[in-house]
């Protein structure tokens, strides 16, 4: 339940390409083995919501990374972040 273990999760998805296979075809079966992630987190992850997880506070490697089994092109992903721009000043 912190940003510290959603940081983890995907970190392991970026390292694990099974996992990440997984996570494509079915998100919540994967993120039931996650039980320390809460409700919205779950939502977050499985709804794919970029905006939503940088606002959240993961840093945007990750999310670059991430967007790759999320089903985003790079262009897609700086757009869905594009409104969030400038809110984080460190």
């Amino acid at each position: 339940m912190s940003l510290h273990d959603v940081e983890r999760m995907l970190f392991g998805l970026n390292r694990d390409q099974e996992q990440a296979a997984a996570f494509v075809d079915d998100p919540h079966t994967v993120l039931e083995e996650h039980p320390h992630l809460s409700r919205d987190e779950r939502q977050m992850l499985s709804d794919r919501d970029v905006l939503s997880l940088y606002r959240y506070g993961l840093h945007p490697l990750l999310l670059v990374q991430a967007s790759r089994f999320f089903g985003m092109q790079l262009p897609d992903f700086n757009e869905a972040i594009q409104p969030a721009r400038g809110e984080r000043t460190s």
